[in-house]
Parts: C-alpha cells; sequence; structure tokens
C-alpha cells in the first residue's frame, strides 16, 4: 500500500518537473517559431473537419430536444438562448476536448513515444540540441492554441445548425431566435466562461499525452498502454475539471 502511494507520489512529481521543464523552452530562434507554426496547422487545422461536423450535429439535437421540452410550457421561442447557453458554457468546451483528446492526445503520446523506443531523444541530446524546445514545446504551445479556437468553431457550427433547424423546420422566426440567444447568452459570462475552460482542457491534453509519451515502456506494448492511456486519462481529467470549474463559478456569481 505505502510502495502504490509512494509511486503514485514520485509519477505525480516527475509529471510536474516535465511540465515546467517544457515550459520553460521558451523557443529562441526562428526555426521554434516556424515549428510551433506547423504544428498548430497539423494538430488544429487537421482537427477542424471534425469539430465542425459535431458542432452542427449536436446543435441540432440541443435544439430539437430542447423545442420539444419547452413547448409543453409556452416557452419554445426561448429554444435558440436555452441552445446557445449550454453549448457556450457547458458543450462546446467539453466536446472539443474530448474530441481532441482523442484524436490529437493519442497521436502526441504514439509519436513521442515512437521518438524514445528509437532513441531520438538521446541522439538529440548527443547533439547538444534542447530536445523540449525543438520537439515538445512546440506541440504542448500548439494544443493550447488549437483547442479554444476549435471550441469557438464548434460553438459557431452549433449555433448556426440551431438557427437553420429553428427557422426551416420548427417555424421560429429569425428575430426571435436571436433576440433569444442575446438576451439568454452574455459573452464575458458565458462565451469567455467556455474559452477558459477550452484552455485549461488544451494544457490537461497537451500535458498528459506528452508525459505519457515521453516516460512509456520502450516497448510495443509499452507504446500501446501509453496511447490508450493518454486518451483515457485526460478525458476522466477534462470530466472533473468541468465539474470543479462549473462549481467554483456558480460559487463566486
Amino acid at each position: 500500500m505505502s510502495s502504490g502511494i509512494l509511486a503514485t507520489c514520485s509519477r505525480l512529481g516527475q509529471s510536474f518537473w516535465f511540465v515546467l521543464r517544457t515550459l520553460k523552452a521558451f523557443p529562441r530562434r526562428r526555426e521554434h517559431v516556424k515549428a510551433i507554426l506547423q504544428q498548430i496547422y497539423a494538430l488544429g487545422n487537421q482537427s477542424m473537419l471534425i469539430v465542425f461536423v459535431a458542432g452542427c450535429f449536436i446543435g441540432m439535437v440541443v435544439t430539437l430536444q430542447g423545442y420539444m421540452s419547452l413547448e409543453h410550457y409556452g416557452a419554445s421561442s426561448e429554444v435558440g438562448g436555452l441552445t446557445a447557453y449550454s453549448i457556450y458554457r457547458e458543450l462546446g468546451p467539453v466536446v472539443t476536448g474530448l474530441l481532441f483528446a482523442g484524436r490529437v492526445g493519442s497521436l502526441l503520446a504514439s509519436e513521442i513515444g515512437l521518438m524514445q523506443i528509437n532513441q531520438q531523444f538521446v541522439c538529440l541530446e548527443m547533439l547538444s540540441i534542447n530536445a523540449s524546445r525543438l520537439v515538445l514545446f512546440p506541440r504542448f504551445f500548439a494544443v493550447l492554441v488549437s483547442v479554444p479556437a476549435l471550441n469557438i468553431l464548434f460553438c459557431l457550427s452549433a449555433v448556426m445548425s440551431s438557427y437553420l433547424i429553428c427557422t426551416s423546420a420548427l417555424g421560429v422566426s429569425d428575430g426571435v431566435f436571436w433576440n433569444s440567444l442575446e438576451y439568454r447568452s452574455l459573452f464575458f459570462r458565458d462565451v469567455m466562461h467556455g474559452v477558459t475552460k477550452s484552455f485549461i482542457f488544451g494544457g490537461v491534453i497537451a500535458w498528459v499525452a506528452l508525459y505519457q509519451g515521453m516516460y512509456t515502456e520502450k516497448t510495443r506494448l509499452g507504446l500501446a498502454k501509453a496511447t490508450t492511456a493518454a486518451v483515457v486519462s485526460s478525458s476522466l481529467y477534462i470530466l472533473a475539471i468541468d465539474y470543479i470549474f462549473t462549481a467554483l463559478s456558480r460559487s463566486f456569481l
């Protein structure tokens, strides 16, 4: 029992030291900035389609469910505001984080883990090249930037799909929809709440995925375990942090 606790504490301290070392490796040359931009394109831009499609379908589902519930109370005109509120504060950042963790978290863990197995980090160290600055920081920063941007894309696609469903299938007029949305959602209280969450989720995804890949067992089975652990752990952390963040924000309002 005590050995398990010591091992957990040791691994936790190792992960904190790892992320501090990664953040300390801020780029100093133009080549490093170019690497960051390449990673933003590879990780963020390549994830746009799945986030956009997911936002469209979730926006339509939330709209239909909300309309059916509100119609019983004669408040169907509020469906736009209800959809925007739930998307901005909860569904947008959480679903974006989970999708990104599934696609990019596994990719990063397997990529870094494979580099460890092939001893590429040892080669970089022998050449006096800072591997954290060249490899780890660009990926960490790219995830940190991409998740909030993809969250905004998710929210826009969800709201626009909700608008199309309301005006074309549910008989809600344009003015009623946008008036409800404007009245029920505030920029700093709702939109920035979700953007802040997604920024934290991005940091968690990058931290977990890079750490799992960096400290994987140098076998094929170890690489598979690291990839799985990166997705499962980051997804659970996202859900736990979402609850904590929501509870804290509720206590301060």
